[in-house]
């Protein structure tokens, strides 16, 4: 069952959500992720890149769509993601 924009990680086949950013031509535009989980038990791991920031000034807001849904993010991980964003590939996060 789906709450929000997470489904729940099932912890006896040690989960973990993955954030995949969709790619883009241009640095501005919307940035569009979806999110997926994985197992950790699986033999296949999927790879992906670790992001740790901090929450940065709440006075400015920018938006991010998630799974179809508008998200508001803080500026610093705006840009963050869009630095890391590719123009021909998906990054998972």
């Amino acid at each position: 069952m789906t709450s929000g924009l997470y489904t729940p990680l099932r912890e006896d086949d040690l989960e973990i959500c993955i954030l995949d950013i969709s790619p883009a031509e241009g640095f501005n535009l919307l940035i569009a992720c979806s999110f997926r989980n994985v197992s950790l038990n699986s033999n296949s791991y999927a790879r992906y890149i670790a992001l740790s920031y901090t929450w940065g000034d709440a006075d400015h807001m920018s938006y991010i769509s998630v799974d179809g849904a508008k998200c508001i993010i803080l500026p610093n991980l705006a840009s963050t993601l869009r630095q890391i964003r590719g123009s021909k590939e998906r990054i998972s996060l």
